[in-house]
């Protein structure tokens, strides 16, 4: 909606991507903000998205490109993921279902000290 990517950049949150997303597109701004995948155990990426079709699609678009990919389908899942281990970037729908707000969650990520420098 209009405004959104205002809202969103104002919270915080380093890119803005509208949906239907360009899968084609995808990897080349996912790339912008990791460099290539390392070896290693844990998430790569968390995406905090309610849709689970629109989850899946991106879980598969990313682990295509050799990332390390998980889901979160709330705030609170996507809060015990982090406190389990911090993933090296976040891809969070804006409007999460019933009191989700990822614009919100992205302003508390970049108060906290453990999560402030995670795109």
């Amino acid at each position: 909606m209009k405004g959104d990517e205002q809202r969103a950049r104002e919270a915080g949150c380093d890119g803005y991507i509208t949906k239907p997303i360009d899968t084609r597109a995808l990897p080349v701004i996912v790339a912008g903000y990791l460099a290539p995948p390392p070896p290693r155990t844990g998430a790569d990426i968390l995406v905090v998205e309610d849709n689970q079709s629109f989850a899946k699609l991106l879980r598969l678009e990313l682990e295509s490109l050799g990332w390390s990919v998980t889901l979160a389908g709330d705030l609170d899942a996507a809060r015990r993921t982090i406190a389990e281990g911090c993933p090296r970037l976040v891809i969070t729908d804006g409007r999460l279902g019933p009191g989700g707000d990822g614009r919100k969650f992205c302003a508390e990520l970049k108060r906290d000290p453990r999560t402030r420098g995670l795109p």
